[in-house]
């Protein structure tokens, strides 16, 4: 584990699981991204659906905000080119 120095102290960086720390370049795991894209997107259709929305726009909001999430996702955690 690398040891950044903060002040008077030290303290271990954030790494992600491919061990680069997130200083240096490292990105999240696209699984972890789609994981809590999933959890925030329930919580908005349990909401919706507590608010009295139709289900068919229900539907239609979550498969949009479904696609905008897997969009956003790849060029979040994609790995760029090193040269």
């Amino acid at each position: 584990m690398k040891m950044l120095g903060f002040g008077n102290g030290c303290r271990p960086a954030l790494q992600n699981l491919s061990g680069r720390t997130a200083k240096n370049g490292g990105s999240m795991s696209f699984a972890i991204y789609l994981v809590g894209y999933a959890i925030m997107l329930i919580g908005l259709v349990i909401g919706a659906n507590l608010m009295h929305v139709p289900a068919q726009w229900i539907g239609v909001g979550a498969v949009v905000l479904i696609g905008v999430g897997i969009l956003h996702g790849v060029s979040a955690t994609r790995s760029r080119d090193p040269s």
